[in-house]
């Protein structure tokens, strides 16, 4: 899993220059980005995989659903064993990214030959973007979360000393600004998938 900030960033936002603390931050930003990935049902760095589907409950006609963002594909395998070529299927939606589907051309369909379950294969990449094309938010609500993860390092109660007053509230939940960041990336649930 790739990390959507570094430690400088975290840094910046704390105001400071030292290095004591770089290993822990690092753990922290690590723990953010896999927070970011839970709560936005996403990721926001690209992988190279091959995930498998069955053809009887994730397509809708020639529209095979993925459960997971799609940003290109380098191999479509159909049930029957039959690579389809680039040309005989679309990726939707067809002016953004990521896709959620793959459309066959009207010459193929999605066949297979025995047991239907996990028949089709598609390799590519996967990821709601590329680690060069990730959202600058993204990485500012990183950088937020794991600041907000130090914060409670010392207060594990939801209490944190403060030179003025003695004590002050540090949020249990997510920051505010960090959960409507991450709202609007929400991967919504497509049915069957």
């Amino acid at each position: 899993m790739a990390d959507y900030c570094t430690v400088d960033d975290v840094r910046a936002l704390l105001g400071v220059v030292e290095t004591a603390d770089d290993a822990l931050l690092g753990t922290l930003i690590t723990r953010a980005s896999a927070l970011i990935d839970r709560v936005t049902r996403r990721t926001f760095a690209e992988r190279t995989e091959t995930r498998l589907y069955t053809p009887t409950v994730h397509n809708d006609g020639n529209l095979l659903l993925v459960d997971d963002d799609l940003l290109s594909v380098t191999t479509l395998t159909n049930g029957d064993g039959q690579v389809i070529p680039a040309g005989g299927y679309l990726l939707y939606p067809l002016n953004t990214s990521p896709k959620y589907g793959i459309k066959l051309k009207s010459a193929y369909s999605w066949t297979y030959t025995d047991d239907p379950d996990g028949a089709i294969s598609v390799a590519g990449t996967w990821g709601y973007c590329t680690t060069a094309t990730r959202p600058a938010d993204i990485t500012q609500a990183c950088a937020r979360l794991a600041l907000w993860m130090y914060r409670h390092k010392d207060a594990p109660f939801g209490k944190a000393g403060n030179t003025i007053t003695g004590e002050y509230e540090v949020p249990v939940s997510l920051p505010l600004d960090v959960a409507r960041i991450l709202e609007k990336y929400r991967r919504a649930a497509l049915g069957g998938v």
